[in-house]
């Protein structure tokens, strides 16, 4: 997702859309997935010495129900706000901004990501707020049953015949005080 700033390069306040659809290459595990391209909407605009990129992205992910783990589509949708600089804007020199971690905050352009030319990649900052959205536990539906904690039964396809009052094992010695009669 290649941004060309040539349009809007030499007028601060300019201001520019790019839309992208494309497939991201993600490092991503086998829990969840991307499926699809990744549609972005962005704005962009000369803020004078960097870019300020106001984006909204759309994608469509699959994972494991953490009920019931039947494999589960979901969409996701978020919003982004990046500010991009040239190189050549950083004073003094970007190098000393990107080797730096000695905690000061206190200025922005340590923030900021730096590039040359008259263009700058969307794919990176994408993939990180996409991966960032994901949720973090994802169900099938919201009346999702489960398993069976005992035979392992998807409770949403059909009934088991366990016990559906399972006993706390830290309890389960009292269980043997009582009689037969008095157990029910």
């Amino acid at each position: 997702m290649r941004v060309h700033i040539g349009p809007i390069k030499g007028t601060r306040g300019a201001a520019m859309s790019v839309d992208f659809e494309e497939r991201l290459p993600l490092a991503q595990d086998d829990l969840r997935k991307i499926v699809g391209p990744v549609s972005v909407k962005a704005r962009v605009t000369n803020t004078g010495r960097c870019y300020l990129v106001h984006a909204v992205v759309q994608a469509d992910a699959t994972a494991a129900c953490d009920r019931c783990l039947e494999p589960t589509r979901f969409p996701v949708q978020f919003e982004f706000e990046e500010e991009f600089c040239p190189r050549s804007a950083a004073r003094p020199a970007a190098d000393e901004y990107e080797g730096d971690d000695s905690g000061d905050t206190g200025d922005e352009r340590k923030e900021a990501n730096f590039f040359e030319g008259d263009a700058f990649e969307l794919d990176g900052i994408v993939g990180e707020y996409l991966l960032l959205a994901l949720p973090v536990k994802v169900t099938c539906r919201d009346e999702c049953r489960g398993l069976c904690p005992q035979c392992g039964q998807n409770l949403n396809t059909a009934v088991c015949d366990c016990d559906v009052q399972p006993v706390d094992p830290r309890l389960a010695p009292l269980k043997g005080l009582l009689g037969p009669e008095d157990r029910s």
